[in-house]
């Protein structure tokens, strides 16, 4: 009796194993070679529905007190988690939400 369950145990080991596998890899291959295009649309779509978020907000230097714009910015900041800075043609920073790094 002790001889039939070793055979069967190790088979049954090894079709849990290869099923593990097979689905390991069938997910690297979905998310690397398909989803892979998908993820970059995405983000590529969100930069730019952010992008013109804030152009609509901010449309010269003088918005920089803009509470709309504020808000805006600084929702943009927390939520979508992306660093934003609004500098003009001579490289002076007006707005910055930016997160420091801390090591």
């Amino acid at each position: 009796m002790n001889e039939i369950k070793r055979p069967l145990k190790k088979k049954l080991f090894m079709f849990i194993s290869g099923t593990i596998i097979c689905i390991i890899l069938i997910y690297i291959i979905l998310n690397n070679f398909i989803l892979y295009d998908y993820y970059i649309g995405d983000k590529k779509e969100q930069l730019i529905d952010n992008y013109k978020k804030i152009n609509r907000h901010y449309k010269s230097e003088a918005d920089v007190e803009n509470e709309e714009l504020l808000k805006e910015l600084e929702g943009l900041f927390e939520n979508k988690n992306i660093n934003i800075t609004i500098i003009n043609n001579s490289r002076k920073s007006y707005i910055q939400f930016r997160k420091s790094i801390r090591t």
